[in-house]
């Protein structure tokens, strides 16, 4: 219930409007007060006195833009203002007012940002949620990046309220939505199955990677060899070529006798995958036309760009039919289907 604030004052002002020339005039006043009235210096931080001009609104949205704080901006005029007493607005009507700007822009300027920073830097992606170490006891989900200067950017961020897969296809596509369509190249997570199966269903054409850090600490608990602990990290850090780190692969794992480890194993299938598409992107091209020489060709003499914009015409060439030939002495018309 709410507090009973009545004292039984009688000080009350009656209005009334004037039939005849339509103006309201002072019919009653009574300042026979019950109580302590309020200082006349305090009367702006009463409620209905409180107010941001355009003046104040256009100062406010100027230092802003500069990086100064909600807090420092009221701070700074109630210095020029004489105290604070003289400010007729609080932080939180200075707060109000933001978020306003917002829902009439649609966006807000971190907003933008975080989509210009995604549509350059979201090729890869990390998707990590921490397991509730908020006051809010629910994981929170940051999505991020690495721009240009090798500096972590935040391209999304949302609290949600459990680790499901259904909250995860939902939290994806709300990113997608958000990011104009545009999806990830290379999802980096900890390994969680809900996780990757959501990023299946979102972005079934997205690869799959694994925390470094994650890696390092399920190695320490699946071998518990220090000495194999410091080669993986090598082994995955180095800048190797493919065949190179698969020798050095192979090497370590006989040297400390883990290939049985079920561990070793479902890394080992990474690491086909992973080999798979660099081939695929890096390595010899895989000839697909039933014109093979025509294509190898293609393939020895256009650059790969080029050339995947030639095999689908070369592989319409191919299902081409000769229906009709003539013999013009010097040339031959061929008509197909």
């Amino acid at each position: 219930m709410r507090a009973e604030t009545r004292c039984g004052c009688h000080a009350r002002m009656l209005l009334c409007m004037d039939d005849e020339s339509g103006r309201w005039h002072v019919a009653y006043f009574s300042d026979a007060h019950n109580h302590h009235v309020l200082e006349l210096r305090f009367s702006s931080m009463l409620p209905g006195h409180q107010r941001m001009s355009e003046a104040y609104i256009e100062q406010m949205n100027d230092m802003r833009k500069g990086g100064i704080g909600v807090s420092q901006i009221h701070g700074f005029i109630a210095s020029l203002a004489g105290g604070y007493h003289n400010v007729p607005y609080t932080t939180r009507d200075m707060h109000n007012v933001n978020a306003k700007q917002r829902r009439e822009d649609g966006l807000d300027v971190e907003s933008c940002l975080s989509q210009i920073d995604y549509q350059v830097f979201g090729d890869v992606v990390a998707f990590n949620a921490t397991y509730q170490k908020n006051v809010y006891l629910s994981p929170l989900v940051v999505f991020s990046g690495v721009n240009h200067h090798n500096q972590t950017v935040v391209f999304a961020a949302a609290l949600v309220a459990d680790e499901k897969k259904e909250t995860y296809v939902w939290l994806l596509q709300q990113l997608q939505t958000s990011m104009k369509g545009k999806a990830p190249v290379s999802i980096i997570i900890d390994g969680d199955r809900q996780m990757k199966s959501a990023i299946e269903q979102v972005f079934p054409e997205a690869h799959h990677r694994l925390y470094t850090w994650h890696l390092l600490r399920n190695a320490t608990s699946n071998i518990g060899k220090p000495k194999f602990t410091s080669m993986f990290r090598d082994c995955m850090l180095g800048d190797y070529e493919v065949r190179t780190f698969q020798r050095k692969w192979f090497e370590m794992v006989e040297k400390f006798g883990v290939a049985d480890k079920r561990w070793v194993r479902g890394l080992a299938h990474c690491d086909i995958t992973v080999v798979a598409d660099f081939e695929c992107a890096e390595g010899n091209l895989v000839m697909t036309t039933n014109l093979k020489q025509l294509e190898q060709s293609a393939a020895d003499n256009y650059i790969r760009a080029i050339f995947y914009l030639f095999v689908p015409i070369l592989d319409r060439a191919c299902a081409m039919k000769v229906v009709d030939s003539e013999d013009n002495g010097s040339y031959f018309i061929h008509t197909v289907s």
